[in-house]
């Protein structure tokens, strides 16, 4: 089976990709990989190839590729097409063939081959162009390599530079191993074109083309070259130039080829020039170190020199991020932003003039150039509008602290920020460990918060007070509002945290006028003056924000909830003991000797009737006033933050206190 697919055309590595896809059929990228056992930075290659010869199709399912091989009997829907293009190539021959013939019986019959040996060979052999051509002609050079030696090095600097002066074009085309340093120098000279070879090719020859003549040298200690005098050969070998000269894509693999995408960018971007990174990274797993060296260095000379960066991570590169912040990066000349989506993308792409850089970061890097204008701005104009997107979503744990990380970082001392809702991941009664680290964190850097917390958290707050109080100012929003969802305000931008318990995801939004609209209803929340709780936690948390003020004034106070939870009662009365906390309360008789009455902080008056005191209980205390009742079910309490509103009632209490 596997020999036939090979006989109609197929590589060992397309056959491992369409039977592995015929197993899976629709899979994603990985699971492809892991049954056909082909390198993954070689899977998008090959199943472009397979799609091409209409083996294989794909669909996009939320933003994410599936890949599906077609029916078997297509293959001799392929071998058909393939029959009927070889006709299409058998007729094209056949047009042009008279022509061909009539070609050969014109070409010289007659060729020259001369052979050269040594330095003395090869000058004699390269000089004959000064004799052959003038000023204004041009000459062709490719294979140049960096097998060459020092002695062929010196020579070829010497003549180049007399070529230039006598106006002597050249074109060349050097191998990928040679020496950036080599082009670079070829360059700087008149009438010289150098590049390099668009694919990675490398051999210890050389291949001139001067009018008739092509001279084939080979570089070694003591150098050779072979002239073959024949215009069909020349021809050929022009041909065969031109092909490579003109062609747009160029294909390069290792460390030099990518720190060359970087020097090119320094050394031609000028002081107050920005360039965009489109899928930034810092290597992989095993190159994080390599990479991380690499890119220190160049944004230290990035910086020195004056060229701004706008850098486009992957979401995945956040961790290897955190470590070299501050070094060169956004502090100095470079913005940051990350991908709006979290997709496998393993690839980075630079548009830089008319060229694109398209590029790994893994061990033996590949590097593609563009060589192509309107692909470049393509390219350019798509970066640019991921660059300029107002929404970000990013999806898990991970990626959600790390927005919450990113929010701290943008703050600086004095600033502040808004929170609508806030809890822990959906929890209103378990603190975790990641809110301790930020809110320490948060302290010591000296930002402020302003946390308007969901409905049931109070208890929870006042346990961990520490986290809270510093820096910070908390209130409460009424039972049932922006639970399962939480919005931070800071800087113009507003934070989406939705907590799905398998999946959490944030949605980033950056821009003025949303943050503007969320912000009015922040304070709408945050001015509120009355609310109501629910349950013996609500009046919990009346007794320990009543300590906060030093004293409180009861109308009608039974002890309900000292009889409730009085283990609480025990703690709390020492901390109020300690504190000096006062009280006082009018009641009715029937309360008397009641726990209430005896706390050694409390002054009681016996000066109501029991049908009075059982209906409602008033608290009023630091501007507010809270009244509860005690149904069959639960205690509800609705509380008033009013300064006249308290002054009124404690006007009220004051009477009925002096009264008696």
């Amino acid at each position: 089976m596997i020999e036939a697919l090979k006989n109609i055309g197929l590589t060992d590595s397309e056959i491992k990709v369409y039977l592995a896809l015929l197993e899976l059929g629709s899979s994603t990228k990985g699971p492809i990989v892991d049954k056909s056992g082909v390198a993954s930075s070689k899977i998008y290659e090959l199943l472009e190839k397979l799609i091409q010869k209409g083996l294989v199709s794909y669909v996009i399912k939320a933003n994410t590729k599936y890949f599906e091989s077609a029916s078997p009997t297509r293959i001799l829907d392929y071998l058909k097409e393939k029959e009927s293009q070889l006709k299409e190539q058998t007729n094209d021959i056949e047009k042009v063939l008279p022509e061909l013939l009539l070609k050969q019986k014109m070409a010289e019959k007659k060729q020259e081959v001369n052979v050269y040996e040594g330095l003395k060979g090869i000058k004699t052999v390269r000089e004959k162009t000064f004799d052959e051509l003038k000023k204004g002609d041009e000459f062709y050079l490719f294979g140049t390599s960096a097998s060459s030696t020092q002695m062929l090095h010196d020579y070829w600097l010497h003549y180049h530079k007399k070529r230039s002066k006598l106006g002597i074009g050249m074109k060349m085309l050097m191998n990928q191993d040679a020496p950036q340093q080599d082009l670079d120098d070829r360059n700087k000279l008149k009438h010289t074109s150098v590049k390099y070879m668009p694919t990675d090719i490398s051999t210890p020859s050389w291949i001139e083309i001067i009018k008739d003549r092509t001279v084939i040298g080979v570089a070694s200690e003591n150098p050779v070259a072979v002239e073959i005098k024949n215009r069909a050969v020349a021809e050929s070998f022009k041909s065969y130039f031109d092909t490579l000269w003109n062609q747009e894509t160029t294909v390069s693999k290792g460390m030099p080829a990518f720190k060359n995408i970087f020097e090119t960018l320094l050394k031609e971007n000028k002081p107050g020039d920005t360039y965009r990174v489109f899928g930034a990274g810092l290597g992989t797993d095993k190159t994080e170190k390599q990479f991380t060296e690499l890119f220190t260095d160049y944004h230290k000379r990035r910086n020195k020199k004056g060229v701004k960066a706008e850098l486009l991570f992957h979401q995945s590169a956040k961790k290897r991020l955190d470590k070299v912040r501050g070094k060169y990066y956004d502090e100095k000349g470079a913005e940051i932003k990350f991908l709006p989506y979290d997709e496998d993308f393993p690839m980075q792409i630079i548009p830089h003039k008319d060229k694109t850089f398209i590029s790994t970061q893994d061990e033996n890097p590949i590097v593609i150039t563009i060589d192509n204008k309107k692909i470049t701005d393509a390219f350019r104009r798509y970066i640019d509008n991921v660059w300029n997107q107002d929404v970000s979503i990013y999806k898990g744990k991970e990626n959600v602290e790390h927005v919450w990380w990113e929010m701290l970082r943008e703050l600086n001392k004095g600033d502040e920020y808004y929170v609508l809702g806030a809890n822990w991941q959906g929890k209103k009664n378990i603190v975790l460990q990641f809110f301790k680290d930020f809110h320490t964190k948060r302290i010591n850097k000296g930002v402020k918060a302003n946390l308007l917390f969901v409905s049931g958290t109070e208890p929870t707050v006042e346990k961990n007070k520490k986290y809270y109080k510093e820096l910070a100012e908390v209130k409460f929003l009424p039972e049932g509002s922006y639970e399962g969802m939480q919005v931070n305000l800071y800087n113009n931008k507003v934070l989406f945290f939705v907590w799905r318990e398998k999946e959490p995801v944030v949605f980033v939004i950056d821009d003025k006028h949303v943050y503007n609209t969320f912000k009015s209803y922040f304070d709408s929340y945050w001015n509120q003056e009355a609310r109501i709780l629910r349950g013996v936690d609500a009046v919990q948390f009346l007794f320990e924000d009543m300590l906060k003020y030093g004293e409180v004034d009861y109308i009608g106070a039974r002890g309900y909830f000292v009889d409730a939870r009085p283990k609480y009662i025990d703690e709390w009365e020492k901390r109020a003991i300690k504190q000096g906390f006062k009280m006082r309360n009018v009641v009715d008789p029937e309360v008397k000797g009641h726990r209430i009455t005896k706390f050694p902080f409390v002054k009681t008056k016996y000066t109501l009737k029991k049908e009075f005191s059982m209906l409602s209980v008033f608290w009023i205390y630091g501007n507010k006033v809270a009244i509860s009742n005690w149904t069959e079910k639960e205690p509800i309490v609705f509380i008033i933050e009013n300064k006249q509103f308290y002054e009124m009632y404690k006007q009220q209490f004051e009477m009925l206190w002096n009264s008696s």
